[in-house]
C-alpha cells in the first residue's frame, strides 16, 4: 500500500468536498436560470401579445364605432341622407376627428348615389369623392379647404354606382355590421391593403333599406405598428389570414405586390423568418394556419442555426355582432433575447465558483502547512528520540518552535520535550553507570592479572628451589 502524505491528503480532503459541493450549486443555479428564464419568456409572450391584440381591437374598433354615430344619427333624425351637404360635412368633421380611419362613406339605395371623405396618407390632406345628380352620377373627387368646402375637381369615374360595389353588396346580403375582405386600393401615392368595416342602414319606420355606411382601414399602419414596438430587437411579428396570405408585419417590406395581392407568408423570400416560421408551422401543424384554435407555442431552429420561439395567437373579434374577421398573430423572438440573465448567471456562477474552488485550495494548503508541519516535527522528534544519535539539542530545535503553539500539538510538543529530556537524561545517567561498571570490571580484571602474576611468580620459585 503506498504511503499517504498529509500533505496531500489534506488539501484532497478539503478539495473534492468543496469541488462537488460548488459544481452542485453551480449546476442547480443554472437549471434554475433556465427554467426561470423559459417561464419568462412565455411570461412576456404572453404580454406582447395580449398587447398587440390590446392595439388591434383599438384600431379596429373605431369603424363600427364610426358606423354606428352615423346610424344613430339617422335614427335621431340629426343626419339627413336626403340632404347632400349634410351629409358632406358630418363626413367632413368626422374624418378630422378620427385620424386613424382612411375613408368614411355612404352609399345610398337611391340611384347608387355616393358620398365619400378620404383622408390622404399625407395627414390633413382630405378629398371628397361624390356621385349624385350634382355630378350626373359620375365620381367626382374633390379637394376640399379648411371649413370642409368643396374645392377644385381632382379625378372623375364616369356613371358610378355604389350599388354595385362589393362592399355594399356584403352588407346588404348580411344585413348587419361586417368586415369586408381584404382588398387593395390604389391611392394617391401607392397601392395599400384595405379592410372596410360595413354598416347597412334601414328606415325606423318601415325597414326599408336607405344604403350602407363603410369606414376604410389602410392595414399598413398595423405594419407600423408592429415595426415600432419591435425597432432595435430580433423580434419579428407577422398577422395572417388562416389561409397563409400575409396581412401585416414587422417590416417595412410591402407584404403585397404591385397589384394588391397579398403573400403567402411560406412565400415570402423578402424576409426570411418570416418565411422560414411559415414553412415550420405548415409542415408541424397539420392544416398549416387553418387548424389553429386558441394559442400554440413552438420552437424551432432558423435557417442561421438560431433557437427561436414562436407563439401563435388567435385573433378574432371580440364583438360577436361583427362577424368576418379571423386572423393570427404570429411572434417570433431569439431564446438568445431571454437567455442573457442566464448566460450572465453562469459567467457569474463559473467565476464565483472557480474563486471559491481557488480560495479554498489555497486555504487548505495554508491549513496543511499549518496542521502537518508540526506534525512532521514531531515524527522527526520521535525519529530521533529513537535512533541512537540523540542530539538534545537538535531536538529542541524542533520541538521548540511547536511548543510556542496554543492548541494540542503544542501540549504534545511539550510532553515530547520532557521526554525527550528524560529519556536523555535517563540515557546520560546509563551510559555513566555503563562507563562505571567498566571501570570497576577493567579494575578487578586488572587486579585478577596482578594476583595470577604473583601466584605464577611464587609458584616459578618454589620450583627454583626444588
Amino acid at each position: 500500500m503506498p504511503k499517504l502524505s498529509l500533505n496531500k491528503t489534506l488539501p484532497i480532503a478539503f478539495f473534492i468536498p468543496l469541488l462537488a459541493c460548488v459544481g452542485l450549486l453551480g449546476v442547480t443555479a443554472v437549471l434554475t436560470g433556465q427554467t426561470m428564464a423559459s417561464k419568462f419568456s412565455q411570461h412576456s409572450m404572453e404580454i406582447l401579445s395580449e398587447q398587440i391584440k390590446q392595439r388591434l381591437n383599438n384600431f379596429l374598433d373605431t369603424p363600427h364605432i364610426i358606423n354606428q354615430l352615423n346610424t344613430d344619427a339617422v335614427e335621431i333624425g340629426q343626419l339627413d341622407l336626403q340632404n347632400n351637404k349634410n351629409i358632406e360635412m358630418l363626413l367632413w368633421h368626422q374624418i378630422q376627428a378620427f385620424k386613424e380611419v382612411n375613408g368614411i362613406q355612404f352609399g345610398s339605395e337611391v340611384n347608387g348615389e355616393l358620398y365619400s371623405v378620404v383622408q390622404e396618407e399625407k395627414k390633413g390632406e382630405v378629398s371628397y369623392n361624390i356621385a349624385d345628380s350634382s355630378t350626373n352620377m359620375d365620381a367626382v373627387v374633390y379637394s376640399t379647404n379648411e371649413r370642409g368646402d368643396r374645392g377644385k375637381e381632382i379625378s372623375r369615374i364616369s356613371k358610378y354606382d355604389a350599388r354595385k360595389r362589393e362592399w355594399y353588396k356584403i352588407a346588404v346580403e348580411t344585413g348587419k355590421s361586417i368586415w369586408t375582405p381584404i382588398f387593395p386600393k390604389q391611392t394617391t401615392k401607392n397601392m395599400q391593403l384595405r379592410l372596410s368595416a360595413v354598416k347597412p342602414v334601414y328606415s325606423r319606420k318601415n325597414s326599408k333599406l336607405l344604403g350602407v355606411l363603410a369606414v376604410d382601414f389602410l392595414l399598413n399602419q398595423i405594419s407600423e405598428f408592429l415595426v415600432e414596438i419591435t425597432n432595435r430587437t430580433s423580434r419579428e411579428i407577422f398577422i395572417v389570414e388562416p389561409s397563409g396570405k400575409l396581412i401585416a408585419a414587422s417590416t417595412n417590406i410591402k407584404v403585397f405586390d404591385d397589384k394588391g395581392n397579398q403573400f403567402q407568408a411560406k412565400n415570402f423570400s423578402q424576409e426570411p423568418l418570416i418565411k422560414a416560421t411559415s414553412e415550420y408551422i405548415e409542415k408541424t401543424i397539420p392544416g398549416g394556419f387553418a387548424n389553429i384554435t386558441g394559442q400554440k407555442n413552438l420552437r424551432f431552429y432558423s435557417p442561421d442555426r438560431e433557437l427561436k420561439l414562436v407563439k401563435i395567437t388567435k385573433f378574432v373579434d371580440d364583438d360577436q355582432q361583427y362577424k368576418g374577421l379571423d386572423w393570427l398573430v404570429v411572434i417570433v423572438v431569439p431564446e438568445k433575447e431571454f437567455m442573457q440573465d442566464v448566460n450572465r448567471v453562469k459567467i457569474f456562477a463559473f467565476v464565483m465558483g472557480l474563486g471559491v474552488v481557488v480560495l479554498s485550495l489555497f486555504l487548505g494548503v495554508l491549513v496543511t502547512r499549518w496542521l502537518a508541519k508540526p506534525i512532521v516535527g514531531l515524527s522527526h522528534a520521535a525519529e530521533k528520540i529513537t535512533s541512537e544519535e540523540f542530539d538534545l539539542t537538535n531536538l529542541e530545535k524542533i520541538l521548540t518552535p511547536i511548543t510556542k503553539r496554543s492548541d494540542e500539538l503544542g501540549e504534545l510538543a511539550e510532553v515530547f520535550q520532557k521526554m525527550a529530556q528524560e529519556v536523555y537524561e535517563r540515557e546520560i545517567n546509563l551510559k555513566n553507570k555503563v562507563n562505571q561498571l567498566a571501570d570497576k570490571a577493567n579494575k578487578a580484571t586488572l587486579a585478577k592479572q596482578s594476583d595470577v602474576q604473583a601466584l605464577l611468580a611464587r609458584s616459578q620459585k618454589a620450583r627454583d628451589r626444588l
